[in-house]
């Protein structure tokens, strides 16, 4: 005899089986092209890299939407996660893809087959993404497939009140209490026997850019993120400027779903800027201010306003959206003379500066080299 759970699993097994036999029998006449390729890479968990070969040999490769479903953003929850379950079903694996045609920015909008399964709806099934009826109307399988998922609490649905990715970039996008939260919580307290300074995140793999000062000659180098783990850290890379520029990079194990990215361009004269660190012991404490000049060359200081302190050294200066324009890095008193010959004199007696973003991308471009 069949319980109500029995019977309702017997269901969903012939609607599930009934429903693949279904797409594989009309996916040939539906959809005008096919490509057959490895996946080598994936950038969130609903669009990946495929390598194709041609008839000659040649290698293309391939950008691939998953028709029909949504992951959730790289920043959200289960953004990680969900690109990473993506890769553990067709990462190095020859798939199949069916399309019809390509969306606006040229990524082909398909189904894809990896070992007779249905990726996309798998995707859904195992709770590391959304179906969207605006990208799929009316697909019977994959509705199937999330009400599957929610009854099971699958990964995302775990969550009390899970957001879609589409009303989650919204949100985003509306709310700079976001900006701000993602800025505060991709900074870190650097702590040696001798100083406290700030650093901040700048990839999910936990790279760490900081003032050289802050740590120079330094072995027990410990960090603390605002959710109050500390982790040790290492001198990961320096350059032979990193003295003169005042910059090093740390590294912390793990993997972290905050960090900072830089900008594309530097800020302007009276551009807003802010800046969150811990001056005089004063945890991840906000200052705000605007540029208000660039000083030296090779590589340039940005000169700002935003009030910084012993303990702010190594904190990142973002811009409105919160991407990284400079490094805080030197308080200077009274007159400060600098090298190209010329004295600057600010009436408060106080002049507040930071590796400016050239700089940073200049240390980084070199640490590659």
């Amino acid at each position: 005899m069949f319980t109500k759970t029995h019977t309702s699993k017997i269901n969903y097994f012939i609607i599930k089986t009934i429903s693949i036999f279904i797409v594989f029998f009309i996916t040939a006449s539906l959809y005008s092209y096919t490509i057959k390729g490895i996946a080598v890479g994936a950038y969130d968990g609903d669009t990946i890299k495929v390598l194709v070969k041609n008839e000659k040999g040649n290698l293309k490769q391939y950008k691939v939407q998953l028709m029909g479903i949504d992951a959730p953003e790289k920043e959200q929850n289960y953004g990680f996660e969900s690109r990473n379950h993506l890769l553990s079903l067709i990462g190095n694996k020859e798939i199949t893809v069916k399309y019809e045609k390509k969306d606006t920015l040229g990524r082909i909008l398909g189904k894809v087959y990896c070992n007779y399964e249905y990726i996309n709806e798998k995707m859904i099934r195992n709770g590391y993404a959304w179906y969207s009826e605006k990208k799929y109307p009316a697909s019977i399988i994959l509705a199937i497939a999330q009400e599957h998922a929610q009854k099971s609490q699958s990964a995302l649905w775990k969550q009390v009140e899970p957001i879609p990715p589409w009303n989650w970039k919204k949100v985003k996008k509306k709310n700079k209490q976001y900006i701000l939260q993602n800025v505060i919580n991709s900074t870190v307290k650097v702590i040696t026997p001798k100083t406290v300074g700030t650093g901040f995140l700048i990839s999910r793999n936990g790279e760490i850019l900081t003032n050289y000062h802050v740590v120079a000659n330094q072995k027990n180098i410990r960090v603390e993120l605002k959710n109050g783990t500390t982790k040790n850290a290492i001198y990961y890379k320096t350059t032979k400027d990193s003295k003169k520029m005042d910059i090093v990079m740390l590294k912390i194990k793990g993997s972290y779903s905050n960090y900072l990215k830089l900008a594309k361009y530097e800020p302007k004269i009276n551009d807003n800027i802010f800046v969150v660190g811990h001056p005089y012991g004063y945890d991840w404490t906000l200052s705000k201010g605007y540029v208000t000049g660039y000083q030296g060359t090779n590589p340039s200081n940005i000169q700002i306003s935003a009030n910084i302190s012993p303990g702010n050294s190594g904190s990142a200066i973002c811009n409105t959206k919160g991407e990284v324009v400079g490094i805080a890095k030197t308080i200077e008193l009274n007159n400060i003379k600098f090298n190209i010959g010329y004295l600057v004199y600010d009436p408060t007696n106080v002049l507040y500066f930071g590796l400016s973003l050239n700089g940073i991308k200049s240390f980084l471009r070199n640490l590659s080299n």
